[in-house]
């Protein structure tokens, strides 16, 4: 019997693929610096970003000086708000919230943009809590991140279902024990997404 719904985020409940291409792309805009620069230098730290072996205030430092521009962690917050998000997988998510299954969020993020996005996304609310990467310490290339959220949530993996976009996640959690989905919000409608939820549970 499925107990609980495990969501990835970006490209999930979001419509961008990863947080960098959303980022560096509102950053230029506001700042008019080169996306293409601005993208490079920030793929550098992503992952140490997502580790929390660094946060946006050192990020902060490293891209004022590198581009002589005065970034600060609200410019960046402002850059997160711009994130569109997928309201019919939100609204699929409060409906079977409702139906008595406990959700929650599994991200490969940094603590600030998340935290930037909780009120946005409503995030609180639709979730009973929030498994992010940088909290953990490590990515979901590693079980120990799918283990957590299980031993928070209090549920086993096979009365579990995780939806993500990748299937290298997929495969990760389906090592774990998880039922898995691969859903993007580009590639698949709501329908198919309910339709796959309802032939698993």
């Amino acid at each position: 019997m499925i107990k609980a719904l495990f969501f990835d985020f970006d490209w999930v409940i979001t419509f961008e693929c990863e947080d960098a291409i959303q980022t560096c792309t509102s950053l230029s805009e506001m700042t008019g610096l080169d996306y293409n620069n601005l993208y490079e230098a920030y793929q550098i730290y992503v992952d140490d970003l997502m580790e929390w072996k660094m946060n946006h205030n050192q990020l902060c430092e490293v891209f004022s000086h590198k581009f002589d521009f005065d970034f600060s962690v609200e410019l960046f917050e402002r850059a997160f708000l711009e994130t569109t998000k997928n309201d019919q997988v939100l609204e699929l998510i409060d409906f079977y919230k409702k139906k008595g299954l406990k959700i929650w969020f599994i991200t490969d993020n940094s603590v600030e943009r998340i935290h930037t996005l909780r009120d946005r996304f409503n995030l609180n609310n639709l979730f009973d809590h929030l498994t992010i990467s940088a909290k953990v310490g490590c990515i979901k290339n590693n079980s120990i991140i799918f283990d957590t959220a299980l031993q928070s949530l209090q549920v086993i993996a096979n009365e579990s279902v995780f939806i993500d976009n990748s299937q290298q996640n997929l495969d990760m959690a389906k090592k774990t024990g998880f039922k898995t989905i691969l859903f993007n919000s580009n590639n698949h409608s709501i329908d198919y997404l309910n339709t796959q939820l309802q032939t698993i549970l």
